[in-house]
């Protein structure tokens, strides 16, 4: 307690310290990052004269000092006797001073928290070090208003690293380390060629300075803050004099700020805990124009999400940051606590807005978060893809219509957040509004994928007439089993014959507006009020796209704006949709989805045991066993990979999403079973299939028949799936999975049998197995049969017969066979089928070949069919029976020769035939004369 009555009652709280260290505990450092516990200095009276009168100040230092040293002797003099190991510890240098539980202000024992950073250049040259230099003067002030005082302040060493630093910290514009490995604070930084370039970059490793050894684990708080804090101080002409203004615009643009097109690029493929993959930090970038994986856009989305917080509450970070370091002080687990960083944020929007129940974009900080894919700091596993569409708005002539440059990147997500730079062959489908498809030049027919990354620059063509009827435009890029998709508003932003570009534009899904032959009555219109300016701007709704120009004041500024999506009928405007947007950016496009968001209800829940199954929603939730209420330790998820011919297991597996089928076992039935996410949307959806087999489900919340999906093959036309069939595109069967009866010892089905479907039902998936080399992609229809073809088969069959076997009524297996003009005695691509990767444990009939059979056709004559049946139950009695078809000829003379039961079966003469199993398999011969004419 201090002896001055002038000052406030001061408890220090040292001797729990120096206790510690008494009894031969040290204070480890459990990360590079975090520079061990604070001391809490317990503040009585008024606490603002204790944060600022230097005597309280100076009796804490002192004392912290004091402290310190004896901590350090002691631990010194026990590892020179051996009773200590030589381990390194971090002693207390922080102090908070609290009232009644909230922290008020902060110290160090070199010069107190509310101290400047002092830098220190190394390898610069002087104007180098003078540009820089006057970077951090001119942007201080600023960064001490939108983050706060620096967390441990002190002296920072500013390291030219240009020669030596990685590619990919060059590129998002350096290093900040809380410790290089002296004990001291550092930035690493290279030197860029444009000084704008030096002093933007020079501003984030300041603002990652300023949050200091306190730093998050993820990325998106810490450089996320970061960013956001760089491009409000440069807007805020927090820069020194003489810059030029276009360029800092547009290195923002380039390395910070995605915010005009923020919702076009809000991709699940964004989330991970580090902006840059662990493994690919020090790999040097891939030559040839790969962007080298997908870091750069994590980097600005990061920034855009915390700017659009500041545009509401501008006091966001600093008063945040404040909260956070208290009870980092105390628990320094917090910088890796969700659950709780998102609490802080809650709280931190109340407190800023002076209530509770505060929102940021018209929602709560849990509801809006979950919305926004970069906030995910979940290690999700497989394959990913993601979609860059850069409108082209300049040097546009002839029969440029929608030109866009769209990029994608592919890669697969590993353990512990590392990615593989994957390579592939993409052919982009191009539909228009009515998801018609378009055939644009041969140079955007294919997209070849390199190091991770491909693109083509289409031009979406004019297909309803004039400058003004513009459209919703689809682009779907399918690579392997993944698949991405962009919908960009074709004409709506700039053309050959509108040359001057709108700034603010977009797409509806869900309400066309004005449509080429429709209703002339019914319009429609985006409606865009920006508060502040009195600005409303009304966008024409035309085939799902909408554009406008803006006029100043307009986006000169961070705006909270109000978007409303509104019928037009006969002069009656009804707002069917309401959202309010935050951008920072000089223009705002939009992907809008009305009711894209909803809840999941599986027809008839989850039954206990093995199941297949998907979702036809994308789960907000990341991690697949939150998603199915189950712990962790008892989610047993399997996925068939075609490329490894393998099952990938929870939780090294991809995570949920449109059209992906998954193996599930339920420790005990679900008989209500719900998913919170997104939908699809109103429009057609397509589902990737590479070479092989792939496990897939129906996409929508309807069940969808095989008339009402396209085939797409390339660059080809789309077709229907019996004409897929007979051009060889497909096999001639899909199977579902139905589960068998249970097992003897947990009561519940463990295995089950692979029988043929003709319906993608809702949430049951199945397995569809592609053909040709470079995949396939299904678009499903819902509601829109597409008209049959007469695209003749080769190969008819003139006789057919299927084999059944069955467990009682429990479990059912069958098999096809018989004579085809044209068939062989191998597979027929058009007729035959193979069984798709069984996952047994139950009753499987399946024709022996190099790869087990469902449907086997050959050519007419004796000949002999082997069949094994797999998944018996010894001592179990199972039944054969036998359908034959005949088509031009009388039925051939069959009999069915039981292997391991020596006995034989005559079906004309003999309905059924039982046998009693004495293993797990049996094997079956059919014999079959040619049957005559």
């Amino acid at each position: 307690m201090l002896p001055d009555a002038s000052c406030p009652m001061i408890k220090l709280i040292f001797a729990s310290f120096a206790a510690l260290a008494l009894i031969g505990v040290a204070f480890p450092q459990a990360r590079a990052s975090v520079p061990g516990s604070a001391i809490v200095v317990d503040v009585s009276g008024p606490a603002e004269a204790a944060s600022t009168d230097p005597g309280v100040l100076s009796t804490i230092r002192a004392e912290l000092a004091a402290t310190n040293a004896t901590i350090q002797a002691y631990h010194h003099s026990k590892v020179r006797l051996g009773l200590m190991p030589d381990i390194a510890f971090v002693l207390p240098r922080v102090v908070l001073l609290r009232n009644e539980s909230n922290r008020i202000l902060w110290g160090d024992a070199t010069g107190g928290m509310d101290a400047p950073l002092n830098l220190v250049f190394e390898g610069f040259s002087i104007s180098q070090q003078n540009l820089l230099q006057s970077a951090f003067d001119s942007a201080k002030p600023f960064l001490d208003t939108i983050l706060g005082q620096p967390y441990v302040g002190g002296t920072i060493k500013v390291v030219n690293k240009d020669l030596t630093i990685s590619d990919r910290d060059a590129v998002i514009g350096g290093l900040y380390l809380p410790d290089d490995g002296t004990g001291a604070q550092a930035i690493w930084f290279p030197i860029y060629f444009a000084p704008e370039s030096n002093v933007i970059n020079f501003i984030h490793c300041l603002a990652l300075a300023y949050i200091g050894p306190s730093m998050f684990d993820y990325d998106v708080w810490g450089e996320g803050f970061a960013r956001a804090a760089t491009m409000q101080t440069v807007r805020l002409n927090g820069v020194p004099n003489g810059l030029n203004a276009t360029i800092l615009q547009q290195v923002l643009e380039n390395s910070y700020d995605t915010s005009g097109q923020y919702s076009w690029y809000n991709q699940p493929a964004l989330g991970n805990p580090h902006f840059i993959a662990p493994n690919l930090r020090e790999t040097p970038l891939p030559p040839g124009g790969s962007l080298g994986g997908l870091y750069l856009m994590r980097y600005r989305m990061g920034g855009s999400l915390w700017a659009k917080v500041l545009t509401e509450y501008p006091a966001f970070c600093s008063t945040f940051l404040s909260s956070y370091y208290a009870a980092f002080a105390v628990d320094p687990s917090i910088s890796g606590d969700v659950p709780a960083l998102h609490s802080l944020a809650q709280s931190t929007m109340n407190t800023l807005a002076g209530g509770p129940n505060s929102t940021i974009e018209g929602r709560s900080f849990a509801l809006w978060s979950r919305r926004q894919y970069i906030l995910d700091t979940t290690v999700t596993f497989g394959r990913k893809t993601f979609v860059e569409s850069i409108p082209i708005t300049s040097g546009l002539a002839g029969q440029d219509f929608g030109v866009f440059a769209v990029w994608l990147s592919y890669f697969d997500t590993l353990a512990g957040g590392n990615e593989q730079l994957l390579s592939g062959t993409c052919y982009p489908l191009f539909w228009d509004s009515t998801f018609a498809r378009l055939f644009l030049t041969g140079q955007e027919d294919r997209m070849d994928i390199a190091a991770g990354f491909g693109s083509v620059t289409p031009n979406i063509p004019d297909v309803f007439g004039g400058p003004t009827q513009w459209y919703k435009a689809t682009v779907e890029l399918p690579v392997g089993d993944s698949i991405a998709r962009a919908l960009l508003p074709a004409g709506a932003i700039a053309s050959a014959q509108s040359p001057t570009p709108n700034n603010f534009y977009g797409t509806v899904m869900g309400f066309a507006g004005q449509t080429s032959g429709g209703p002339p009555t019914l319009t429609g219109i985006v409606r865009l009020t920006i508060p502040g300016t009195g600005q409303t701007i009304d966008a024409p709704l035309r085939n799902g796209a909408f554009g406008a120009t803006v006029a100043s004041p307009g986006f000169a500024a961070p705006r909270r704006t109000t978007v409303q999506v509104i019928s037009v009928d006969n002069g009656n405007e009804t707002v069917i949709h309401t959202e309010i947007v935050n951008t920072w950016s000089n223009r705002l496009g939009l992907d809008i989805r009305l009711e894209d968001e909803g809840v999941y209800f599986a027809p008839n829940g989850l039954s206990a045991g093995m199941q297949m199954f998907g979702l036809p929603i994308l789960p907000w939730v990341t991690d697949h066993s939150q998603t199915l209420n189950l712990p962790a330790n008892q989610t047993l998820l399997a996925k068939w990979r075609q490329d490894f011919f393998r099952y990938d297991l929870y939780p090294v597996i991809t995570r949920f999403d449109w059209g992906r089928g998954f193996y599930v076992r339920m420790p005990s039935a679900v008989p209500v079973f719900t998913v919170e996410g997104r939908l699809p949307g109103d429009q057609p959806a397509s589902v990737a299939l590479q070479v092989g087999w792939n496990q897939i489900v129906n996409p929508f919340m309807q069940a969808v028949s095989l008339s009402e999906v396209t085939v797409q093959r390339a660059a080809e036309s789309p077709r229907t799936w019996n004409d897929a069939i007979a051009a060889g595109w497909i096999d001639t069967t899909i199977f579902q999975f139905v589960p068998g009866a249970p097992d003897v010892f947990s009561g519940v089905p463990e295995g089950g049998t692979m029988t043929p479907t003709t319906t993608f039902a809702v949430g049951n998936a199945v397995f569809v197995r592609s053909l040709v080399a470079e995949g396939v992609t299904i678009t499903f229809r819902p509601g829109s049969p597409q008209a049959a073809t007469a695209t003749p088969n080769p190969l008819e069959p003139t006789w057919r017969a299927k084999l059944n076997a069955a467990l009682g009524t429990i479990e059912t297996s069958s098999v096809e066979f018989g004579f085809a003009t044209g068939a062989t005695s191998s597979y027929d691509v058009g007729i035959d089928s193979l069984l798709p990767p069984s996952w047994g444990g139950a009753l499987q009939a399946e024709i022996i070949a190099p790869s087990p059979m469902y449907k086997d056709y050959r050519a007419r004559g004796s000949t002999t069919w082997n069949v094994r049946l797999t998944g018996l139950r010894p001592g179990q009695s199972y039944s054969l029976t036998l359908d034959s078809f005949v088509s031009g000829f009388v039925h051939p003379v069959i009999a069915v020769r039981d292997i391991e039961g020596g006995k034989s079966w005559m079906p004309r003469l003999q309905a059924t035939y039982r046998f009693t199993a004495t293993s797990d398999t049996r094997t079956l011969r059919i014999d079959v004369n040619g049957g005559s004419r």
